[in-house]
C-alpha cells in the first residue's frame, strides 16, 4: 500500500488538473486513491498483473469526461 501513498503524494505534488476535475467533473483523488487500497486490502488480486490492474483502473479515472 505503499505505493499508493507514492502515488497519491506524487499526485498531490504535480498533478495540476485534480482541484478543476474535482471542481468541474467530480473526479476526487483520496475517494479514488481509498477504492483502490480498499481493492487491495480485500485481496482481489492474485498476482502482480492483478495489482496492476488496479493502479491502471486508478490512473484510468483521471480522464474523466464531461
Amino acid at each position: 500500500m505503499n505505493s499508493l501513498e507514492n502515488i497519491k503524494f506524487a499526485f498531490e505534488l504535480g498533478y495540476a488538473p485534480s482541484e478543476w476535475k474535482n471542481t468541474h467533473a467530480g473526479w476526487d483523488l483520496d475517494a479514488e486513491v481509498l477504492k483502490a487500497k480498499t481493492h487491495v486490502s480485500n485481496k482481489n488480486y492474485k498476482s502482480v498483473y492483478d495489482y496492476h490492474k488496479i493502479l491502471a483502473s486508478f490512473f484510468r479515472s483521471t480522464m474523466v469526461t464531461m
